[in-house]
């Protein structure tokens, strides 16, 4: 080969090798424009933005909404979001509890187990909220055997907002001792309300202490919360008949029946009330028992 020949020889490798430089180049720019544009869809989404949006109503009682924000939420899928999806999950699973979605929340517990590494989270916490969501399902279910002992153990463990669980099972298990016992619990984590007033009220009654019982009563009339009004306004009337103030508890009954004139149980109280104080020595056809068995009985026993 001749030098002239050599030389264009050298001159077309370097112009090819120019050529691949360039066209290596143009991969390469295509390459970062790629990642970058798909980066821009998994690093910058609204993510966080949605389950700030969640926690806001989740803090104003709006669960239902707040699972709304954490469904958009973890439906973005961000790179390097797991601990932040862990936070999101606990969210959710918190607002499915206090609509008494056990199972939902139950199931959202269950997915973090299944979906993230344990480096996101604590896997014997997540694993003891199932423990107790399974007790509260069983509580829901009816299974006051198969979950009290779920709620006492929670309780021993710190979670003493869940003692009116435990309390509720021990009533319905007829263990009137220990639902006063973590009655006590519950109203010393959240103070007395219409609701406890209410259950001591009736608690009393059992141990025959109507006084105790009345004390509570008016505690629980005093408050601001009206759900539990007519029950505690019954056992009120409950109460002062079995103290044999009879004018009292018949003005209550009148009382009571113009305040709920379709509850037949007043009804048959007011009824045989009104034979305590208005005695009549007219024959009386007992039509309703009144000198029978007591009508309250079964009605305090039944809330």
């Amino acid at each position: 080969m001749t030098p002239r020949e050599e030389k264009k020889r050298i001159k077309r490798k370097k112009k090819a090798i120019r050529r691949a430089l360039h066209i290596l180049n143009i991969a390469l720019f295509i390459l970062v424009v790629i990642i970058t544009f798909v980066g821009v869809f998994h690093i910058f989404t609204p993510k966080k933005a949605y389950r700030n949006k969640g926690v806001d109503s989740f803090n104003k009682g709006d669960y239902e909404t707040a699972i709304e924000h954490f469904d958009k939420a973890l439906g973005y899928n961000q790179w390097f979001s797991d601990k932040l999806n862990v936070d999101i999950c606990y969210y959710k699973a918190d607002s499915y509890l206090r609509l008494e979605m056990y199972q939902e929340a139950y199931d959202t517990y269950s997915y973090i187990l299944d979906e993230y590494s344990g480096s996101n989270y604590n896997a014997d916490d997540i694993s003891y909220l199932m423990y107790i969501t399974d007790g509260l399902i069983k509580f829901s279910n009816g299974e006051y055997f198969g979950s009290h002992s779920i709620f006492v153990d929670a309780v021993n463990n710190g979670y003493t907002e869940l003692a009116v669980y435990a309390a509720i099972c021990f009533e319905n298990l007829d263990d009137y001792p220990k639902m006063k016992e973590y009655f006590d619990i519950y109203s010393r984590e959240v103070g007395m309300d219409a609701y406890l007033c209410y259950k001591f009220a009736q608690y009393y009654i059992e141990q025959k202490d109507y006084n105790t019982a009345v004390a509570y009563v008016n505690q629980g009339l005093s408050q601001e919360d009206k759900t539990y009004e007519k029950q505690l306004r019954y056992v009120q009337v409950v109460c002062y008949e079995k103290l044999g103030q009879f004018n009292e508890a018949f003005a209550l009954a009148k009382e009571y029946k113009s305040l709920y004139p379709d509850d037949t149980n007043g009804d048959d109280l007011y009824a045989y009330l009104d034979t305590r104080v208005n005695i009549s020595e007219e024959p009386l056809n007992d039509i309703y028992n009144l000198f029978g068995e007591d009508p309250t009985e079964d009605y305090v026993e039944e809330y």
